[in-house]
């Protein structure tokens, strides 16, 4: 009986460890793939990233079939789409200073009083945000810059047509790369979100 009680405690304790490691691992899989259906993505920022990648993929089609009216038109449609991340991009930003504000006046205090106790609770949520702002004003700085150098860039009929296209085709993987990296920021900021407990 003896034996079996240490058996059964044994199993226990290997079953509970297994279980304390395993959430460790646990980890998102993003899929960057073009899909067919994109609707079948949860988040939207994946729907929008797969759309953009499909308007690209257009893009390049119609440089290589050489329809210079069709690829003037998706442009047209990617200039769209990036004026939109674009403020996207800034309205996180918005929420991002509204949400640090809140942070910085809780409590009963005074308005404009700030108090430099030490709290355990709230030690590194500050700095993290502030570092997520500053990722974010980067993103925002180099998608503008992106969209402004693909406006001001001609695609026209001649013999530097596809001189322009790789141009333009550069710049529209550059701003894929950029969306990109905000979802996987985006991930890793829900991760660490809930692995604190907020």
């Amino acid at each position: 009986m003896k034996r079996f009680i240490t058996l059964i405690l044994f199993l226990v304790i290997f079953l509970g460890t297994e279980s304390v490691l395993s959430q460790a691992r646990i980890s998102f899989e993003v899929s960057y793939r073009t899909d067919t259906k994109p609707n079948t993505y949860g988040n939207k920022d994946i729907r929008e990233f797969h759309a953009f990648q499909k308007d690209v993929s257009d893009f390049d089609k119609a440089v290589y079939r050489e329809k210079i009216r069709k690829a003037q038109r998706v442009k047209n449609d990617i200039l769209r789409r990036m004026k939109k991340e674009i403020s996207d991009t800034q309205e996180k930003i918005r929420f991002l200073k509204y949400e640090n504000k809140q942070f910085y006046n809780q409590g009963l205090r005074k308005k404009g009083e700030h108090t430099n106790k030490y709290s355990k609770r709230n030690s590194g949520s500050s700095l993290y945000r502030s570092g997520n702002l500053e990722q974010l004003n980067d993103q925002l700085r180099i998608q503008k810059r992106i969209y402004f150098k693909l406006v001001n860039m001609d695609l026209n009929r001649g013999r530097y047509f596809f001189e322009q296209a790789r141009r333009h085709q550069r710049l529209m993987e550059d701003f894929e790369e950029t969306l990109r990296l905000d979802i996987d920021n985006s991930f890793k900021d829900y991760r660490t979100r809930n692995r604190r407990g907020k």
